[in-house]
């Protein structure tokens, strides 16, 4: 990899509980968050990005359980986003300190981490200060390629269960966008399948969970026989993105 190449690891949807031995789907998702927070080697990355749903409660406990994988597994500072299970009160209080809904700028690149939580429901909504600060940002750096982090998708994905929680003004999202051609991908989570999709020449990129994954393009939701998952990401100086998922062996 040339020094001039930025690369990003995102973990999503740990579904983090107070209660330790919590399961989802009959996965223990502690158990499966520190497996994925070990493999993903976060000393070789230049950033590591979680895109919401750490917990699964909302309970100050959940984000301390967080902070203390993280500081297990040597991931210092990810960048972390809301998901619609987080509590936007106990996520800012207990993972104070680490960077939250911010902008990180590496080599030509600028990243930029999109709150979509709407308190109160599953689907998620880009607010007009985001759009604002979005918009400042992109302004601010013309030359910079980018690429938005955040938690729920923006395209369908064939899955009907879980596309009715996207975001629900995708359309302006989509039109937003078309303003904006140094925008090269949109990397979501939500939806614990893997997802990728070119539309306008913006990649769009759907990452799996930490713990339980689901069949792709179900009408309802069927648990796959995957184990946790991650996205590497290595975005070229050029604009150019190559990516993979990876999935470990399921506990």
């Amino acid at each position: 990899m040339v020094n001039d190449d930025v690369r990003i690891i995102q973990v999503s949807d740990l579904h983090l509980a107070e209660d330790l031995s919590f399961e989802l789907k009959g996965v223990n998702t502690y158990r499966s968050a520190s497996q994925a927070m070990r493999a993903i080697n976060a000393a070789t990355a230049d950033a590591v990005v979680v895109t919401g749903d750490i917990s699964e409660d909302g309970s100050p406990a959940s984000y301390q359980h967080f902070k203390a994988l993280c500081h297990q597994y040597n991931v210092h500072e990810p960048h972390c986003l809301p998901g619609n299970h987080d509590n936007l009160a106990n996520i800012t209080r207990e993972l104070k300190g680490m960077p939250y809904c911010e902008s990180l700028r590496l080599g030509n690149w600028l990243f930029i981490f999109v709150n979509t939580h709407r308190q109160g429901f599953d689907d998620g909504a880009i607010g007009t200060d985001e759009y604002r600060r979005m918009t400042s940002l992109l302004i601010r750096y013309p030359e910079q390629h980018v690429a938005l982090f955040m938690h729920h998708h923006a395209l369908p994905t064939g899955s009907s269960w879980i596309d009715q929680y996207q975001i629900h003004d995708g359309g302006t999202f989509l039109a937003w966008l078309r303003n904006y051609p140094t925008i090269r991908a949109v990397i979501t989570g939500h939806i614990h399948q893997t997802f990728s999709a070119i539309q306008g020449g913006v990649a769009f990129y759907g990452t799996p969970s930490t713990c339980v994954q689901f069949v792709q393009g179900r009408e309802k939701a069927e648990v796959a026989d995957l184990g946790p998952g991650y996205r590497e990401l290595v975005f070229r100086a050029n604009g150019e993105i190559a990516t993979q998922v990876v999935h470990l062996s399921s506990l």
